[in-house]
């Protein structure tokens, strides 16, 4: 990812600082601040390439269509083109575009995190063991069984087949999950250890902006954003919708199941909300301010009022056809449009940041 190379592209080298005040050039300084906040950013609403929630959502997309497609026993050529497509799309997501920074795949970024990851200190010791071998172990048996079992039960049509598979890869999601929950306030605490030893510090390349804690700093921040359950970026509410019909069609609209699912759409809800009223406050980029909090906010509002008083009523009525009916014509297209949206954020947030960097690089002058 293009920010995630941008830093090491700019300080490349051993600088000494120009004259006049330079505390906006420390770790803890302005420059330091805007850097943290377009960093955050970036993690609230990136579609995290090390969690494989969009793969398990991936899945269950593929199921529910291909299950549509199948009602009259058949798939035609249409149908059968855009299961391919899918097909494909979950190899990228496991394996990315060799070559691209763009696109990068979850062992593309496992692979980064097994060498980019220090065994020295133990905390993140601690947090490199979560990602690269409790969170990845259940993600590559998560890709297995996809790609091994899932896939051919669906060329074949196989719906029975292919929703016990699913009750698999949702157990394996889950173990996944469990290791990223437990690795993201890890980060984040050994990202503030390190940001209060530099501020306490004496040693000047232990302060400054193109430091070693600053590195360490931006390198954890990077690992936020490839393993975050993204607060502004409803990827896991659409997921939970996909479950929620499962779930009623399976145990019934009043199973334990439900319960727990509708829980959770409410948390999500709550957790975006809380994201939301964040970023008006401390968000300072005029464009960014329009994308985010203008463009993305009102699909996102359309698609929690869909959500509530549409999906999910229909949903408690047992009315799974009516409830399809609407995550496949009202809450996806919403969906999809959000996604786009969260793309472009990324991209100028991407841009922001290359700006701040020559800002501060054009403050730095070479021995």
């Amino acid at each position: 990812m293009k920010h995630i190379l941008a830093f090491y592209l700019i300080f490349f080298s051993m600088n000494t600082y120009a004259a006049g005040n330079q505390n906006d050039l420390y770790v803890g300084g302005s420059y330091y601040k805007k850097m943290i906040a377009l960093k955050d950013l970036i993690a609230d609403v990136l579609p995290p390439p090390a969690y494989i929630v969009e793969a398990y959502l991936n899945s269950l997309v593929m199921i529910e269509e291909t299950e549509n497609a199948m009602s009259d026993k058949k798939m035609d050529t249409k149908e059968t083109q855009s299961l391919e497509q899918k097909i494909e799309k979950l190899r990228m997501l496991k394996e990315g575009i060799s070559g691209s920074d763009e696109i990068e795949g979850y062992l593309e970024r496992i692979k980064i995190w097994k060498k980019d990851l220090s065994d020295k200190n133990h905390e993140e010791k601690t947090i490199k063991d979560l990602i690269t071998k409790k969170a990845y172990e259940p993600a590559a048996d998560f890709f297995s069984v996809a790609q091994n079992k899932l896939v051919p039960a669906l060329r074949k049509g196989n719906i029975a087949e292919a929703r016990m598979i699913q009750s698999e890869l949702k157990e394996l999601y889950t173990t996944h999950l469990n290791a990223i929950d437990k690795a993201v306030p890890l980060t984040r605490e050994r990202i503030k250890k390190i940001e209060n030893l530099s501020l306490k510090s004496a040693i000047q390349d232990n302060k400054i902006i193109r430091g070693k804690n600053y590195y360490k700093i931006m390198l954890l921040k990077d690992l936020i954003s490839d393993i975050l359950p993204p607060p502004c970026f409803i990827i896991e509410s659409q997921l939970v919708n996909l479950e929620m019909i499962y779930a009623a069609e399976k145990q019934g609209q009043h199973s334990p199941a439900m319960a727990t699912l509708k829980g959770k759409a409410l948390e999500l809800e709550k957790n975006y909300q809380t994201c939301f009223q964040f970023w008006s406050a401390n968000l300072e980029h005029k464009n960014l301010r329009q994308i985010l909090l203008e463009e993305s906010h009102g699909l996102v509002i359309k698609f929690f009022h869909q959500q509530k008083n549409v999906f999910l009523p229909a949903l408690e009525k047992s009315n799974i056809k009516e409830a399809k009916k609407i995550l496949n014509e009202k809450l996806l297209p919403l969906y999809l449009e959000h996604r786009e949206v969260v793309s472009k954020l990324i991209a100028r947030a991407d841009d922001h940041m290359i700006v701040l960097e020559s800002e501060i690089a054009g403050r730095i002058t070479k021995k």
